[in-house]
């Protein structure tokens, strides 16, 4: 028998302690969306420990196994994703420059200045011809500065993170950093930390709506044959104008100074929302959200004793 066989099997023998017990969906979810082979592998390998640890039972360790993954990873991805902040200004001189010169303005030493946000969403708007990539909308202020022409199908955008912002701002130790390099065997940390979260890789220029979508990984891309860098629309249900099972083309004026969309984010955070629709712990995870305000502060990271808590229903005062 292979490992992911008896990890499966492992799994499927556990018996939940009650209607609120997922960790045996979260767990079979896990093994089958993670991004990676090698991924997949790890959460095997924890899984046949729990198994041949000899200091607790076999039901407690995989209920601790999933809660690491569910208040390390998908409760990080699903609560912080969608807060991608705002910058502080938007292009208003760029109507008078060619794009070459538009191009330099905004680049220094060939690479964007990541810490001013402000650049980020004036270059993703660039890179993505001042346009939603998903459904083509026009950037709403760029029609307005005379940027690109009024085709009548503007709307309000953003510089969307695909990763979350927030991700930025973890240190070294944080459990989320050791949670997502399990879960996909890619060293993400010195790509993303700090004010590289805020890299053209990471970042798709959507409007408000799909921004809320994709923030609560309701919606994610994935890939297909149709060519490189060309992506399905997928959601968990058919929102409202969304273009569920569009696909989208990607397109850059400069594969180097205007990367895009990084094939890596865009896997981990499709596996991430396939994960919680599979499992059931994304609504779980939306009813803590929903209120929060009635619970005492959470680390990001997930690694409070307060959020396990939280997972099982009980409310702190």
């Amino acid at each position: 028998m292979d490992w992911e066989a008896e990890a499966t099997l492992i799994v499927n023998s556990y018996t939940p302690e009650g209607p609120q017990d997922l960790t045996k969906p979260l767990l079979l979810a896990l093994l089958k969306y993670a991004p990676t082979e090698g991924g997949r592998k790890n959460i095997c390998i924890e899984i046949l420990k729990c198994r041949d640890d000899k200091k607790n039972d076999l039901a407690t360790g995989l209920r601790e196994l999933s809660r690491w993954y569910e208040s390390g990873l998908l409760y990080p991805m699903r609560a912080q994703g969608g807060k991608t902040p705002e910058p502080s200004e938007h292009p208003s001189r760029e109507e008078s420059m060619d794009k070459e010169t538009l191009l330099n303005e905004l680049l220094i030493n060939g690479e964007i200045a990541y810490r001013e946000l402000e650049k980020v969403k004036r270059v993703s708007l660039f890179r993505d011809n001042y346009r939603s990539v998903i459904c083509g909308a026009m950037d709403f202020i760029s029609v307005e500065l005379g940027l690109v022409p009024d085709l009548k199908n503007s709307s309000p955008t953003l510089a969307a993170h695909i990763l979350p912002f927030s991700l930025g701002t973890y240190n070294q130790g944080a459990t989320a950093w050791a949670v997502l390099q399990n879960f996909s065997v890619m060293e993400l940390q010195a790509d993303l930390c700090g004010h590289n979260i805020n890299r053209l890789s990471n970042i798709l220029t959507l409007t408000l709506d799909q921004h809320y979508f994709f923030g609560r990984l309701t919606a994610w891309l994935e890939p297909t044959e149709e060519g490189e860098h060309a992506y399905r629309v997928c959601a968990t249900h058919q929102f409202h104008k969304f273009p569920k099972g569009k696909v989208v083309q990607f397109t850059t004026h400069d594969i180097q100074k205007l990367p895009l969309p990084d094939p890596r984010f865009l896997a981990i955070h499709a596996a991430c929302a396939k994960v919680l629709q599979a499992s059931g712990v994304g609504k779980r995870i939306d009813r803590i959200l929903w209120d929060r305000e009635e619970l005492l502060a959470l680390p990001e990271d997930g690694s409070s004793d307060f959020l396990f808590y939280a997972l099982q229903g009980i409310s702190i005062r």
